[in-house]
């Protein structure tokens, strides 16, 4: 076996002052990955509603692909993909967005395990957004 040494650019962590600028702050990110060459970007949301939420307010800013994952799709489509954490077990993204990460969505034992299995999905790049105070989970010095 020869082991693989996987060395990129370190997780972003951002934060924006409320709603409006989470919602500006993704549409920024995309842009900035899709210049990087970034071609499959996942926006990885706690809930189904909260990924419902941002894609209705994506897709009003965007006329890019732009789908949102659903339990009864039967092919993953190409570009910016909103979903849920629990959608997006064994997938994985060139590019990763998980927003909402305070103090408020991920503060238990089982989001630690959420937000774990959301920023899995990175293959090459990470950011993390939130409003208010950041959650404790994040391993921040």
């Amino acid at each position: 076996m020869i082991p693989i040494d996987r060395r990129g650019v370190a997780p972003s962590l951002k934060k924006c002052l409320d709603e409006k600028g989470i919602i500006n702050c993704i549409s920024k990110e995309v842009m900035s990955l899709n210049d990087e060459g970034k071609k499959n970007i996942g926006i990885i949301c706690k809930n189904q509603c909260r990924a419902e939420n941002i894609y209705k307010k994506l897709k009003l800013l965007f006329d890019k692909d732009i789908s949102l994952l659903t339990s009864e799709m039967d092919i993953f489509p190409e570009g910016v993909i909103i979903t849920t954490v629990s959608l997006s077990k064994g997938l994985e993204f060139d590019a990763v967005i998980v927003p909402d990460v305070n103090e408020e969505n991920y503060y238990s034992e089982h989001d630690r395990k959420l937000l774990y299995i959301a920023c899995m999905r990175a293959l090459h790049r990470l950011v993390l957004l939130y409003t208010g105070k950041i959650s404790k989970l994040l391993p921040i010095d």
